[in-house]
């Protein structure tokens, strides 16, 4: 039986970045959770480091309620704690079972040698190492 999935609002590419932590906090292969009330989207946002680079992700799984932040996170792909679905970290699109629906994706920059979210944003496809935004 499905689990009732947070609702994930769509339209709030007007939200303001916000400055999660400085670069050294947030360590290679770890995540860190951005409270749906502090970010404006009313959902958890999981910020990654995966390989040097910075994703974020709704933080609950598409398939079960559980936390993406909790799992274990791959070169380029978080997996969720419960049953084990993988996420891209660059895209949101699932990549085995038995997650079939994708995680949202939003856009993280660096500047100086602070991470920012830019919450309902979605990233550009590709993980940040630079404050570019190109």
């Amino acid at each position: 039986m499905p689990v009732r999935q947070p609702d994930r609002p769509r339209d709030q590419a007007s939200l303001p970045a916000l400055r999660v932590a400085p670069v050294d906090a947030l360590a290679d292969g770890s995540a860190l959770v951005v409270d749906g009330t502090v970010n404006g989207t009313g959902v958890d946002i999981a910020v990654f480091r995966s390989g040097g680079r910075f994703y974020a992700l709704d933080d609950i799984c598409t398939h079960r309620y559980a936390s993406l932040a909790d799992g274990r996170v791959g070169d380029g792909w978080v997996e969720c704690p419960v049953h084990a679905a993988r996420f891209s970290l660059r895209t949101g699109e699932a990549l085995c079972p038995p997650a079939t629906a994708p995680e949202r994706t939003h856009r993280v920059e660096l500047r100086g040698d602070e991470i920012w979210l830019c919450p309902g944003t979605p990233a550009d496809g590709g993980g940040r190492t630079d404050g570019r935004t190109d």
